[in-house]
């Protein structure tokens, strides 16, 4: 069977999870051998050569095309060190948005944290309870680490992807693709959307297992729908942006 082709920047509107995705065999960066790695038994002196030889490597590339170019390197760089970078002053309902989704994930962290222990427990009952034969106990459980897995995936990629969206509102270099569906900013706001989504899912799920969390569960779910609401304002075009590989149809 002939090797398929990549699919041109998939990864630029995914959500990360290779374990999960159907295309890595489509996909410019995916890298097999970085899956197979156990992060416990990497040895953090030879990461640290890795990165320092790579970023060796990238800083003498940019002085040759300086030279190459007729540009004083060292000029150059004492003159990046005297410019002061600003954030952008958002539009408020800009800044709203990043705020909820920045809340939420603080929010996700505390809560992961606190109920750690009761977590635990919940996968020890659904362990208990398959030994016992009750009936679904197995399912019940995959479904429940499922769902926990998501939260933990998504909560940071949700206030990432939110950030580069409204960035990408406000960004000069962007402005001119505004006026279509198919800009980067409706891409990122697609996506978080999907992570919200899929988030909700979740929730739903483990507070079927935790009804002692309702309440918390109920405040997650609010914040989340929330956002979503403030994210279709802000991007009404988004669910028209199509992304490749996972919006078009791939043979």
């Amino acid at each position: 069977m002939s090797k398929k082709e990549l699919i041109p920047e998939i990864y630029v509107y995914c959500d990360r999870w290779c374990e999960r995705c159907p295309f890595t065999d489509r996909c410019e960066i995916f890298d097999p051998v970085d899956q197979e790695k156990d992060s416990a038994k990497v040895d953090v002196n030879e990461f640290m050569e890795e990165l320092t030889a790579k970023f060796k490597e990238t800083m003498d590339l940019l002085k040759s095309e300086a030279d190459a170019n007729g540009m004083n390197w060292n000029q150059l760089v004492a003159d990046a060190k005297e410019i002061e970078i600003e954030d952008p002053v958002l539009p408020i309902e800009h800044e709203e948005v990043v705020n909820l989704a920045e809340t939420y994930r603080r929010q996700v962290i505390t809560w992961l944290a606190v109920n750690s222990k009761e977590i635990e427990e919940t996968t020890i009952k659904h362990a208990q309870n398959a030994e016992m034969g009750i009936q679904n106990a197995k399912e019940d459980n995959a479904h429940f680490i499922d769902a926990l897995e998501v939260i933990q995936w998504y909560h940071c990629l949700i206030e990432a992807k939110v950030r580069r969206a409204i960035s990408g509102l406000n960004d000069d270099f962007e402005e001119i693709q505004n006026d279509t569906p198919q800009n980067h900013a409706n891409g990122c706001a697609k996506i978080t959307m999907l992570f919200i989504e899929k988030s909700i899912e979740a929730w739903r799920q483990i507070n079927g297992e935790m009804a002692d969390q309702e309440n918390e569960i109920l405040d997650h779910l609010a914040a989340l729908s929330r956002l979503s609401r403030k994210i279709q304002k802000i991007f009404p075009a988004y669910i028209a942006f199509i992304r490749p590989g996972f919006d078009t149809f791939i043979i």
